[in-house]
């Protein structure tokens, strides 16, 4: 794993900058995973299998939730909120798919809140919060991912696209690492280059993100996360020709 300086956005709830894996990674025995976690419920964020990111935690149950999970090596279930806007998310804001991980560092903030460096590890589906003290807890089942072989002209033709695609969008983005264009380049695991390229690029509707959690299939993911890419790549293209204009109007 590359030696990475992580960087936090004043007052942001969740900050992703999700690394390169390697043999830094810790490995798991998958017959371990409990079918029980604490849910940490993440805000504008996604979290995806084989991805290092830092998050960013504010509420008092979630630290908590840190905490414990820290101090016991415990896995935990990150699942997307639905509206970002809850305080104290229930059952019904929360997305039905997440991921299991595990916290390898954390670090306490000046202004009271936690950064978590998590590692994820495997797709899980939320079957019911079954606790909600200290913090959420959930009925989970575990998600397997499949490739079929093949077709490997079809995914080098799709992993080129993609990281051409992403590369524009990190380019012209403001929060995100202009190290992980360079990343992607040189990502060959064509699993990886979809599940970091998910975690790296910011999207305007986050409910498409939190979407390709669902796909067993990591060709099918591909592909929507392409379309995805396509979407956020034309939504940029107008905003600029929109600001042009009003600064064209503005010059006269």
């Amino acid at each position: 794993m590359r030696d990475k300086e992580y960087t936090f956005p004043s007052g942001a709830e969740v900050s992703i900058i999700p690394v390169m894996q390697g043999d830094g990674l810790q490995k798991i025995d998958e017959s371990t995973l409990p079918d029980i976690l604490p849910v940490l419920a993440l805000r504008n964020a996604v979290i995806f299998p084989g991805t290092i990111f830092p998050v960013t935690i504010g509420r008092a149950k979630s630290i908590r939730l840190i905490k414990d999970a820290e101090e016991h090596d415990m896995f935990i279930a990150c699942v997307p909120q639905t509206d970002v806007m809850v305080e104290e998310p229930g059952e019904n804001d929360l997305y039905q798919y997440g991921t299991v991980a595990k916290i390898l560092k954390s670090l306490e903030m000046p202004d009271g809140s936690i950064t978590a460096i998590l590692q994820g590890f495997k797709r899980l589906s939320l079957d019911s919060v079954i606790g909600f003290e200290p913090y959420l807890t959930g009925r989970v089942h575990y998600l397997d991912d499949y490739l079929l072989e093949g077709d490997s002209t079809a995914l080098r033709a799709i992993a080129d696209s993609l990281k051409e695609q992403a590369g524009h969008i990190i380019r012209n983005s403001s929060m995100a690492s202009r190290e992980a264009v360079a990343a992607i380049r040189n990502i060959d695991n064509f699993q990886f280059l979809v599940n970091f390229i998910a975690t790296t690029v910011e999207v305007d509707d986050f409910s498409d993100k939190m979407d390709l959690l669902q796909y067993d299939d990591v060709k099918v993911r591909a592909m929507k996360l392409l379309g995805m890419l396509n979407t956020e790549l034309e939504l940029n293209k107008i905003k600029q020709d929109i600001n042009q204009k009003v600064k064209s109007e503005i010059d006269q």
